[in-house]
């Protein structure tokens, strides 16, 4: 509860884009990587709620499904494309989702985005402090545990994670990394390493963005 305000503040955007899109990734991407249960029930789900559409010969065309395609494609197109049952399918499938994810999320006590005590640790030391020490401090691990700058050769982030290429997979130190406190560190290839930060990971990336070019201006 008292982190509700943050994962409010954290989701909206996410939620706005799959209300007006269709596009669901940046809700996924919070549970997909931390439960291989959730990922599969919402495979099973998703599958469904395309099949269920399809059997009842609804014909709402363009493919994202967002509200703007239900109205443009569906309502000004008259009655024959059925897009009135979305109005009954759609709340059904939203009690199936929650209370079966509610359910598990509960059961196995899954730490998703806002139960983990690190989630918005970084951001609420932000508003307390935001001396350009703590900040350094935090890229510092971060790219010193990967090797250092000269070892990075790719950094990108996604909406919950870092993702880097290095050069020298050997360099990598996770002690220094596991200072910033991230949820857990993937290394889906021999030089690609993963680092979970949630709803923190855009803090973070700005943290290795300024102590990488702070480290690049002090060698010019």
């Amino acid at each position: 509860p008292e982190k509700r305000k943050q994962l409010l503040n954290f989701f909206i955007p996410g939620l706005t884009a799959v209300i007006l899109t269709g596009i669901t990734e940046p809700i996924e991407f919070t549970f997909i990587f931390i439960s291989p249960i959730l990922w599969l029930l919402n495979s099973i789900f998703a599958g469904i709620s395309f099949l269920i559409p399809a059997l009842l010969d609804v014909t709402i065309g363009n493919v994202q499904g967002g509200i703007i395609d239900w109205l443009v494609f569906g309502v000004l197109q008259g009655l024959e494309t059925k897009w009135y049952i979305y109005l009954v399918v759609g709340p059904i499938f939203f009690g199936v989702y929650y209370f079966s994810f509610k359910y598990i999320i509960e059961k196995f006590n899954i730490l998703t985005l806002g139960k983990n005590e690190q989630d918005f640790e970084n951001e609420e030391l932000d508003t307390k402090d935001d001396s350009s020490s703590s900040i350094s401090e935090t890229g510092q691990y971060i790219v010193e545990g990967l090797g250092g700058v000269d070892n990075i050769n790719d950094i990108d982030n996604c909406i919950s994670r870092l993702r880097v290429e290095v050069l020298d997979a050997d360099l990598i130190d996770e002690k220094l990394i596991n200072k910033t406190k991230p949820n857990g560190i993937i290394r889906p290839d021999k030089n690609i390493i993963h680092i979970v930060y949630g709803g923190a990971v855009t803090q973070m990336r700005n943290h290795v963005d300024d102590y990488m070019y702070n480290s690049k201006k002090g060698e010019d």
